[in-house]
């Protein structure tokens, strides 16, 4: 009986065990929290998380600490410092963080943070901007590393993604997009409009003194569909700006879309407008506004608030039910100085991801959706679309014509199409009907098959038409046209001749590759009725410059005229062919070359006869003494070998010389100083002694 009373004792101490260990084991979150300094918007809502959970017990959530580092640089190494001098100090008291909560927004910050938690495998729940393309640092992550690395964009994030929805519905063919410091698009340029043929511009908006200069510049690129993002203010002074310039009207299409709840407000005379703007889910609006009351969950813009706030909530209790069930044990740290690039560290079993999406609090303005990717998760929270009509500075009506749900290519949902489809910028074509012909056109040709009543119904023209075109297509519908090219090439080759057959008219580029890879088809005469080959666009899209752009720089580098000279001059597949003579070629180098080539070889024999007769007569033929007088001269000088006057030899007067020359005659006073001698001569015909008529060689 005694073991019978002790029995319940002892299960009640075997079932009490677990819940004393569970409460044993249970421990708090460290936390370290990075935030831009211009983000107050996230710093007031994550105290209001904060206060939520101290003053709600049913969480269970405790800190052991909790850590903030804000960034007001854009030096990367600056902040790197700040964070490594957190981490390691809490690595030193034990206490390293649980869960890195990153709400930094763009740029240099939200990279550093992303590279930090990256190298160390630090579990992250990030609200950066930015799509898959645009996080660099967790571009490529592995399975596991997705499984604690977690971005959620915020709605700032999404929202603009409205405009390429509403693009898309209406066809919008340009498009101008400004937008103020509450909505962040340096990310945006690349991918907004990605992919859809609509040309358009982003820019911020200027100081109202000159956003009538700029809405004039935009005019001047010729768009007409102004998106414009902002608070309301910014939107009230874009649209007073416009109204100033005047550019309401049928000719323009204006949206407004902000973060903001309130009515739009502007001073516009006469004006319709688009106007976007969130509302929370009806089954939030309740918790929404006991935050609002309770926990003072006021700062504006109300979405912007209630995503960190719920995030952040999500979050912590993400990881407070890992650890209670055991899923989440101590992290191993590496710290700043001891982390090594060829080392990295790796950290698997910690599925943050699937915490989150399991954690049952309910939303205070719409539900978080996260998906498996980065990029890809939001708030589902949707924007009402009203048409506001502006009459005298006061808006008369604010009629809700549908709504949108953030997201990605998410569709806009409107109640009655035709309502609005006028508020688009209306496009304008310029249509002409032709009543009377202005040309009067040839349909018969004068040939011999007409008879003399024909003949006298053709009409006299006053100027001369040519009928080569008619004739043509009279000859083109007699002999039937064939059902494609290769059906003509049949009908050319089985043609008996060229006189009596089948001749294919057709385009040039298609004639000309047959032609040159086949030798028994040839291309007839020159190519005529050119038409430019072209690229068809819609009307004002940017695909038409950019197609312009590609173009001219092939042309100045010279590729096309490569690509023409593989295809049509190295292409393996034309053949060489023999050339037919034609007649109408004219005279060429090759008919006549052999002309020219009796020229020069007739030029070169004569060359060489010049050389050879030039050469005999110098050197080859010798030199032949003649006697010119009989008798014996005295004191006579003496003409040597060389042709030099030399001594005396017997008395006689020799002159050595070639008979070849040219015959010379001699001066009788020159050849008396020559001979010395004292001699008369006159030119009376009376002649030196010894001497017979003139002196020659």
């Amino acid at each position: 009986m005694a073991k019978l009373e002790l029995l319940p004792l002892w299960l009640s101490i075997v079932l009490s065990l677990p819940i004393l260990s569970a409460a044993q084991t249970t421990r708090g979150i460290n936390v370290l929290f990075v935030n831009d300094e211009s983000n107050s918007v996230a710093e007031k809502a994550l105290d209001v998380a904060l206060n939520y959970v101290r003053r709600t017990a049913s969480t269970g959530i405790q800190f052991d600490s909790f850590l903030r580092v804000s960034s007001n640089t854009t030096d990367a190494k600056t902040l790197l410092e700040a964070l490594c001098d957190k981490y390691d100090n809490s690595l030193k008291t034990e206490k390293g963080p649980d869960l890195v909560l990153d709400f930094t927004q763009t740029g240099v910050s939200s990279e550093t943070v992303k590279s930090f938690t990256h190298a160390l495998a630090l579990p992250t729940v990030s609200a950066s901007y930015g799509q898959d393309d645009d996080l660099r640092q967790w571009h490529f992550l592995s399975d596991d590393q997705l499984k604690y690395l977690v971005q959620v964009s915020p709605p700032a994030d999404m929202i603009p993604e409205v405009i390429r929805s509403i693009v898309l519905s209406w066809n919008i063919s340009n498009a101008g997009i400004l937008f103020d410091d509450s909505f962040v698009m340096d990310h945006k340029y690349k991918s907004l409009l990605q992919n859809v043929p609509t040309r358009h511009l982003i820019a911020a908006v200027e100081e109202p003194r000159s956003l009538k200069r700029q809405l004039n510049r935009l005019r001047d690129l010729d768009i007409v569909n102004f998106f414009v993002l902002g608070r309301l203010n910014t939107l009230k002074n874009v649209l007073d700006a416009a109204n100033a310039n005047k550019f309401f009207g049928r000719k323009f299409a204006w949206f407004a879309i902000t973060q903001e709840k309130g009515q739009l407000k502007c001073s516009a005379t006469n004006a319709t407008i688009l106007f976007l703007k969130p509302e929370p889910d009806p089954t939030a609006r309740e918790r929404l506004e006991k935050l609002r009351t309770d926990f003072s969950l006021t700062v504006e813009p109300e979405i912007a608030s209630a995503f960190y706030f719920d995030l952040s909530l999500r979050a912590f209790m993400a990881v407070k039910q890992m650890m209670d069930k055991n899923q989440w044990p101590r992290l191993e740290y590496t710290s700043c100085e001891e982390y090594e690039e060829e080392n990295p560290v790796v950290r698997k079993g910690y599925d943050l991801r699937r915490a989150l999406r399991e954690v049952q609090e309910p939303p205070s303005y719409a539900s978080i959706n996260v998906e498996d990717r980065n990029g890809h998760s939001f708030m589902e929270a949707s924007m009402r679309l009203e048409k506001v009509t502006v009459m005298n500075g006061q808006s008369v009506s604010a009629e809700v014509e549908g709504s949108w749900k953030l997201g990605l290519d998410s569709p806009l949902m409107i109640k009655d199409v035709a309502s609005i489809s006028n508020l688009t910028a209306a496009s304008v074509y310029r249509i002409v009907t032709v009543i009377v012909r202005k040309e009067i056109w040839k349909d018969m040709s004068l040939n011999d098959s007409l008879s003399e009543v024909e003949r006298a119904k053709l009409a006299v023209w006053d100027y001369p038409v040519g009928d080569k075109y008619t004739k043509m297509w009279q000859a083109m519908l007699d002999a039937k046209m064939p059902e494609d090219l290769d059906a003509a090439v049949k009908r050319v080759r089985s043609s008996v001749s060229s006189s009596d057959g089948f001749a294919y008219l057709g385009d040039a580029t298609d004639i000309r590759w047959l032609s040159q890879t086949s030798c028994d088809l040839q291309m007839v005469g020159e190519e005529f009725s050119r038409k430019p080959y072209a690229i068809a666009v819609q009307q004002g899209s940017p695909l038409k410059d950019q197609f312009n752009n590609a173009i001219l720089q092939l042309l100045n580098k010279r590729k096309l005229e490569k690509l023409k000279e593989r295809w049509w001059s190295l292409n393996p597949e034309i053949k060489k062919c023999d050339k037919q003579d034609d007649q109408q070629d004219g005279i060429s180098i090759q008919n006549i070359g052999g002309v020219f080539i009796v020229i020069f070889v007739g030029i070169g024999l004569a060359c060489v006869t010049l050389a050879f007769e030039y050469y005999w007569y110098k050197y080859k033929r010798n030199p032949r003494v003649t006697d010119l007088a009989g008798g014996p001269l005295p004191n006579a000088p003496r003409v040597g070998k060389g042709g030099g006057l030399g001594g005396q030899q017997q008395g006689r007067l020799a002159v050595i010389g070639r008979p070849d020359e040219q015959a010379a005659k001699l001066d009788a006073a020159t050849l008396g100083q020559v001979l010395g001698q004292g001699y008369n001569y006159r030119r009376n015909g009376n002649q030196l002694p010894g001497v017979n008529q003139a002196w020659q060689h």
